[in-house]
């Protein structure tokens, strides 16, 4: 279940937490510990990751408890296949001078960014071009100065393949 809100829940029917071994799954298997923490990597320059716990062995053996490790922003994404798909943003305003994302793609996939008008139309000097990696914070590049749309309505087309998006936002003074 999630909340943006506190009050308003979305439960979703696919599992979030799989099992990493085969297992007897029993009642109360799988619960897990009370909060979130941000965590190192256990890669060396990766970046930080969100860590919690859950238990296993529940009625069986000794419980113990299991960590497990989602990327930052890493618990849903907007998600394209090898075969692509795009999403078009409702209108809205932002401030700053930059924009960073938050995106993973395999590597024959890639995300591409174009800021439209309320209408959907491009913006000329706003197309990113093809994006492709794994990156918490990446700063993403356009021919014109995202600083003069701030404040001013607009829409984000994301196209994608074989690509995930988990955020994006924007950055800077004005």
């Amino acid at each position: 279940m999630t909340s943006r809100d506190g009050f308003h829940y979305k439960r979703r029917d696919e599992a979030y937490l799989k099992p990493v071994k085969e297992r007897n799954w029993w009642y109360g298997e799988c619960y897990t510990a009370y909060g979130l923490a941000e965590t190192k990597s256990d890669i060396p320059g990766a970046p930080n990751e969100i860590s919690f716990y859950s238990d296993e062995n529940y009625r069986v053996e000794n419980v113990n408890f299991r960590r497990y490790t989602v990327r930052l922003d890493g618990f849903f994404s907007w998600n394209a296949d090898a075969k692509g798909g795009s999403v078009l943003t409702k209108p809205f305003t932002f401030k700053g001078r930059e924009m960073e994302l938050n995106f993973e793609t395999g590597a024959a996939g890639y995300l591409r960014i174009t800021l439209t008008d309320e209408e959907g139309k491009s913006i000329e000097g706003y197309k990113s071009g093809n994006l492709f990696g794994d990156a918490v914070e990446r700063k993403i590049r356009f021919q014109g100065d995202l600083a003069s749309l701030a404040g001013k309505p607009v829409r984000l087309l994301f196209e994608m393949k074989d690509c995930d998006l988990y955020a994006y936002k924007f950055t800077g003074e004005e």
